[in-house]
Protein backbone atom coordinates (compact mmCIF):
# COMPACT_ATOMS: atom_id res chain seq x y z
CA UNK A 1 0.00 0.00 0.00
CA UNK A 2 1.11 3.84 -0.99
CA UNK A 3 1.63 6.30 1.49
CA UNK A 4 -0.21 9.16 1.22
CA UNK A 5 -1.74 12.30 3.38
CA UNK A 6 -4.69 14.45 2.85
CA UNK A 7 -5.08 18.20 4.00
CA UNK A 8 -7.67 20.83 3.51
CA UNK A 9 -6.21 23.15 0.09
CA UNK A 10 -5.05 26.13 1.05
CA UNK A 11 -5.97 28.10 -2.48
CA UNK A 12 -8.79 25.92 -3.20
CA UNK A 13 -12.04 26.25 -1.22
CA UNK A 14 -13.84 23.36 -0.04
CA UNK A 15 -11.41 21.03 -1.70
CA UNK A 16 -8.71 18.51 -0.51
CA UNK A 17 -5.28 18.11 -1.05
CA UNK A 18 -3.64 14.70 -1.72
CA UNK A 19 -0.12 14.21 -1.64
CA UNK A 20 1.56 11.04 -2.67
CA UNK A 21 5.12 11.67 -1.98
CA UNK A 22 7.45 9.56 -4.52
CA UNK A 23 11.15 8.14 -2.83
CA UNK A 24 12.53 7.63 -6.57
CA UNK A 25 10.93 10.29 -8.46
CA UNK A 26 8.23 8.00 -10.60
CA UNK A 27 4.56 8.34 -9.85
CA UNK A 28 3.42 6.09 -7.10
CA UNK A 29 0.16 3.80 -7.36
CA UNK A 30 -1.79 6.06 -5.53
CA UNK A 31 -0.55 9.10 -7.97
CA UNK A 32 -1.78 6.84 -10.77
CA UNK A 33 -5.24 6.43 -8.62
CA UNK A 34 -6.05 9.91 -7.71
CA UNK A 35 -4.64 11.41 -11.12
CA UNK A 36 -5.56 8.92 -14.06
CA UNK A 37 -8.03 6.88 -12.59
CA UNK A 38 -10.11 9.58 -10.78
CA UNK A 39 -8.86 12.37 -13.00
CA UNK A 40 -7.92 14.75 -9.90
CA UNK A 41 -5.23 17.32 -11.08
CA UNK A 42 -2.04 18.05 -9.85
CA UNK A 43 -1.69 21.71 -8.59
CA UNK A 44 2.32 22.49 -8.15
CA UNK A 45 1.18 25.61 -5.57
CA UNK A 46 -0.70 22.93 -3.14
CA UNK A 47 2.15 19.71 -3.45
CA UNK A 48 -0.56 17.68 -4.28
CA UNK A 49 -3.68 16.68 -6.17
CA UNK A 50 -6.58 18.62 -5.85
CA UNK A 51 -9.39 16.52 -4.98
CA UNK A 52 -13.62 16.88 -3.53
CA UNK A 53 -14.24 15.12 -0.58
CA UNK A 54 -16.82 12.67 -2.50
CA UNK A 55 -13.62 11.78 -4.57
CA UNK A 56 -11.31 11.65 -1.88
CA UNK A 57 -13.53 8.99 -0.14
CA UNK A 58 -13.78 6.82 -3.37
CA UNK A 59 -9.79 7.08 -3.69
CA UNK A 60 -9.50 5.63 -0.01
CA UNK A 61 -11.79 2.82 -1.25
CA UNK A 62 -10.02 1.85 -4.15
CA UNK A 63 -6.60 2.19 -2.12
CA UNK A 64 -8.33 -0.02 0.99
CA UNK A 65 -8.64 -2.81 -1.69
CA UNK A 66 -11.90 -5.53 -1.69
CA UNK A 67 -13.53 -5.93 2.12
CA UNK A 68 -14.18 -9.73 2.94
CA UNK A 69 -17.77 -10.35 2.44
CA UNK A 70 -19.56 -11.08 6.00
CA UNK A 71 -20.53 -14.68 6.22
CA UNK A 72 -23.28 -15.78 4.57
CA UNK A 73 -23.49 -12.94 1.52
CA UNK A 74 -23.92 -13.94 -1.85
CA UNK A 75 -20.68 -13.54 -3.76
Amino acid sequence: MDDFTVFAARYNKGKLVVRCPSPDGYKTLAARIIGDDLKCRFSYREGGYIASATKVEKFRRIIAGPTAAPAGAPL
